[in-house]
């Protein structure tokens, strides 16, 4: 009986043994070729990254280009208008609206074209009250 229970013990001890040496190797092998592989899905990420920044970047860059191009033209838009209302032509800025041009005699709404003076506008606005 003494011999069957050392015997036991021993075979126990060996199989345990023999389980954790195998599972060892087994995480051994998974870790060395597994290395490759989380190398290159690392190093495929990090392109991946470096890509979508770049492109956001380059897309952040031509949305403020393009929205700073458009105030400024609504800008220029502005003041050219300020310079027409206010009579004045762009290239010589003493001439004045034509009142008999041919556009503003034809046109049904000519008694609103006034000049952009704050006087003017006053004695229009009040003009209506």
């Amino acid at each position: 009986m003494k011999l069957i229970r050392e015997f036991t013990i021993k075979v126990i001890i060996l199989i345990i043994s023999l389980v954790v040496a195998l599972e060892v190797c087994n995480l051994l092998y998974i870790y060395l070729t597994s290395k490759s592989i989380f190398q290159k899905t690392y190093d495929e990420t990090i392109k991946k990254t470096e890509q979508k920044s770049l492109e956001i970047t380059r897309n952040i860059k031509t949305f403020t280009g393009n929205y700073i191009l458009k105030f400024v033209t609504e800008l220029k838009l502005i003041a050219k208008y300020t310079l027409l209302y206010n009579g004045k032509n762009l290239t010589n800025f003493e001439n004045k609206i034509n009142n008999y041009s041919k556009f503003v005699l034809n046109n049904n709404l000519k008694k609103k074209i006034i000049e952009a003076k704050t006087e003017d506008l006053n004695k229009f606005l009040y003009s209506y009250f």
